[in-house]
């Protein structure tokens, strides 16, 4: 049989465009909705949030979309002028706007979703328009406002509507699984979260991508109405679940612990509405199986072994690139494309037992002497009192003296610190609150956007005192 390479996309089935579109809006409905209720509706119910505060959620995903089709109309007024109409109907100029917001912080300032809309978009038409973009277009937007503005909608309030504030646990799930350096109980989870609210989406998180049971519901229509590829989503899941399952029997951990991977952050949303884009994913079977694979294994290695709790927008981002290039496998006799898929597999599960070993390493208790992360530099009696000069590893390295008395941390000055997001510590007083909380470290929430930063802090704080009190012995 002869094959012929053309430019993509090429996917067969008997619906068009507009409604493989109509079809994703409809899924995406109800996680509107819910965001809506959850982040808008029953804060101000409850008495918490003004009106402009009960429509905020809604406000961010109107504004996100109009800049996509204001930039959109701009485009088509200066290039397409014979056609305007009919560009616009089919630029889907909409869809940028509306996934960022929905992917973006709750809090994240109406200029971001403006900016992360004009870049995602402006991102589409600088390689052609839809159906010509190599990247997708809304992670581009989002990509660079997280990357560049995390400080600003930290600031702002981050991920959490006011409510959550109040509440007791003040984390994101895969901050806290980070926190508790990605060795989590089962009792963790209940006792923080609960599987139920983790299922209905009752727990902190961007706006669209918290609801399991909404996505999962999205992922049953879209599949029914072939909107979407399905090998995509199942097979990307399937990865991540198999890599945890490893990880966590190596380290003791039940079933619980790959499942909670699979229902928490951004992997749903991401594996079923954002990895399955038609422009941006590959169109051969094999294609796919091999994009959602290394999907896995990318958002996996991200989680464990990179400063970012979630890694899903990278990994997709990442994987985009390499679409001709799978598509090409996909393309190729039988046998080539069987050693590829065996040759990834063998690469799950390498990785797998990788990241388990180094997830027990490194949470083993080690002399801190010797600790790669921690180092005590110099140690200075002055009366009662014991000084200790300490470095430790954050983003970059933090220089500290911390004074003991009675057993007890009475001060830390910080001599030297590089870190990113320092002002969200000092806006936190989290030094006083690392103070404070001394006897109960393990309960004290690191900061969202400054979850390396704090954890550090933590790690330092709590190592000295161990080094202290073991001394004292």
């Amino acid at each position: 049989m002869n094959y012929i390479e053309q430019k993509g996309p090429h996917i067969k089935t008997k619906l068009n465009t507009s409604h493989m579109m109509r079809n994703l809006i409809i899924a995406l409905i109800p996680i509107i909705l819910f965001s809506f209720y959850k982040n808008g509706l029953k804060p101000f119910l409850d008495g918490n949030y003004t009106f402009y505060g009960m429509i905020y959620p809604i406000l961010t995903i109107l504004v996100g979309i109009l800049t996509g089709i204001i930039i959109e109309l701009i485009y088509a007024f200066i290039f397409k002028r014979k056609n305007i109409f009919n560009y616009i109907k089919h630029s889907y100029g909409a869809l940028p706007g509306l996934f960022i917001a929905l992917v973006a912080p709750l809090n994240t300032p109406l200029y971001l979703i403006v900016l992360a809309s004009f870049i995602g978009t402006i991102t589409k038409l600088i390689f052609g328009g839809f159906g010509r973009n190599i990247f997708n277009p809304a992670l581009i937007g989002y990509i660079v406002i997280f990357l560049f503005f995390g400080s600003v909608i930290a600031s702002s309030g981050g991920v959490y509507n006011i409510n959550e504030l109040d509440a007791t646990s003040k984390t994101t799930p895969l901050s806290y699984l980070a926190d508790k350096d990605y060795l989590i109980t089962n009792s963790d989870i209940t006792n923080n979260y609960s599987y139920t609210n983790l299922f209905l989406g009752f727990y902190p998180g961007s706006p669209g991508e918290v609801s399991t049971v909404l996505i999962l519901f999205g992922l049953i229509f879209l599949i029914i109405t072939k909107t979407i590829k399905w090998r995509i989503p199942i097979y990307y899941l399937l990865t991540v679940f198999v890599m945890t399952l490893i990880i966590g029997l190596l380290n003791d951990l039940g079933i619980y612990y790959p499942l909670f991977q699979i229902i928490t952050g951004g992997l749903l949303f991401g594996a079923v509405f954002m990895a399955t884009d038609p422009v941006t994913s590959p169109v051969t079977k094999t294609g796919q199986r091999l994009f959602a694979l290394f999907l896995g294994i990318l958002t996996v290695s991200i989680r464990f072994l990179f400063i970012y709790p979630e890694g899903v927008m990278i990994s997709i981002l990442i994987m985009n690139i390499f679409v001709i290039f799978l598509d090409k496998i996909g393309i190729e006799k039988h046998l080539f494309k069987i050693l590829s898929i065996i040759i990834t597999i063998i690469l799950i599960f390498t990785m797998s037992f990788y990241i388990a070993w180094k997830v027990k390493l490194t949470t083993e208790e080690i002399n801190p002497s010797i600790d790669k992360t921690f180092t005590i530099n110099k140690v200075t009696i002055d009366g009662n009192k014991t000084i200790y000069d300490v470095t430790v590893k954050a983003f970059y390295e933090i220089v500290a003296k911390i004074t003991i008395e009675n057993k007890k941390i009475i001060n830390i000055i910080i001599i030297n610190q590089h870190e990113t997001y320092w002002d969200l510590i000092e806006d936190n007083d989290y030094i006083e609150k690392l103070i404070s909380n001394q006897e109960t470290l393990n309960d004290l929430d690191t900061i969202t956007t400054a979850t390396k930063t704090s954890r550090g802090l933590k790690e330092m704080t709590e190592k000295t005192l161990f080094y202290h009190n073991d001394k004292e012995k």
